[in-house]
């Protein structure tokens, strides 16, 4: 099955998610700390997780990454050296998911109604 129609719907949701990690300092669970201005400082770590044409790693027909090509983006994500945890893509939380489930529900209703009818 080729799911690339909706990683294309898909991108617009994961890039507002990204913006609203980092607008809430990951809706207020990343520390601060002298290490988090160097996190923010030249914009290209954010920068890199919010431009779908830099955050999409790996598109295919049945997979999509959403990661950063800046080299440090994992000590901050997994909490490397002197680095707290500071998770920078986190679909996890019910908002992000409450904004992602309405688009995928949409596609499959699309898709099923294509082949045999709407769900």
């Amino acid at each position: 099955m080729n799911l690339q129609p909706l990683w294309e719907r898909l991108k617009p949701v994961a890039s507002a998610i990204e913006e609203e990690q980092w607008a809430t300092e990951g809706q207020g669970s990343w520390p601060g700390g002298p290490d988090y201005h160097g996190m923010i400082r030249t914009g290209d770590l954010k920068s890199s997780l919010v431009d779908p044409g830099r955050a999409v790693q790996s598109e295919g027909p049945q997979e999509m990454v959403w990661g950063s090509d800046v080299f440090y983006a994992i000590f901050h994500h997994a909490g490397m050296g002197n680095n707290p945890v500071r998770l920078l893509v986190d679909v996890s939380r019910g908002q992000a998911q409450s904004q992602i489930e309405p688009v995928v529900v949409s596609w499959v209703n699309e898709v099923a109604a294509q082949t045999w009818g709407a769900i």
